[in-house]
């Protein structure tokens, strides 16, 4: 009769044993599966950034001037011929600095980019100061209002200008070769300061009006 209980307390016991082994190795397992996550997603952004890297690379190729000149130069005709002039003049300043001399083609489409950009500047201040004339009485609020749109033409016109003639004096007349060339561009760098001389005032009217006599003249 005494052997009974002894053996339920040992069955008990044992049991016990087993469900403290089990509960161990839970615990040490999930402190395992916790250890071991943040080495796996170092792992993955290493990796990632690995790969981040090499693309980055394939994406950074070696640039062929010659091809990148040509591919400007194609843009811009596609500029032209959708009369996108903003954009003609952005890819035909490319090929000019890109130190090569222009061919007839290549002038006509940097003079047509410009001069349509300009000349919509030009218009659109002649308007303004029609209508400035108009609304004398209109109001000072009004008045500064419209001075002030008008001032804001000026410069965008005056820098477009100043683009253009440090363009011809930068880049297009050292490579000029030839004398037609070489007078295309001085025909066209006067043209411009004369632009400018119309909304120009004081001093820079003066010093634009100089360097338009002396590139006529030469």
């Amino acid at each position: 009769m005494g052997s009974a209980p002894a053996a339920r307390n040992r069955q008990q016991r044992s049991g016990l044993f087993r469900l403290y082994l089990f509960k161990q190795r839970t615990s040490r397992l999930r402190v395992s599966i916790l250890k071991t996550a943040p080495v796996t997603s170092r792992l993955e952004r290493q990796a990632r950034e690995g790969n981040s890297r090499q693309i980055s690379k394939h994406q950074e190729p070696e640039i062929d001037f010659t091809m990148a000149r040509e591919e400007n130069l194609y843009m811009a005709r596609l500029a032209e011929e959708t009369e996108r002039y903003e954009d003609l003049v952005h890819f035909m300043r490319k090929v000019v600095e890109s130190g090569q001399e222009l061919n007839d083609e290549e002038r006509n489409l940097l003079s047509v980019g410009y001069k349509n950009i300009v000349g919509g500047f030009r218009s659109s201040w002649r308007s303004l100061a029609l209508i400035e004339q108009r609304d004398l009485d209109a109001g000072s609020l009004r008045l500064d209002l419209l001075t002030n749109y008008r001032r804001r033409l000026e410069l965008q016109l005056e820098a477009t200008c100043d683009e253009v003639t440090q363009l011809i004096d930068k880049h297009l007349l050292p490579t000029a070769t030839s004398t037609d060339c070489k007078a295309f561009y001085l025909k066209m760098k006067a043209d411009y300061c004369r632009y400018m001389s119309e909304v120009a005032q004081d001093e820079k009217f003066r010093t634009v009006v100089e360097t338009a006599h002396r590139a006529y003249e030469e």
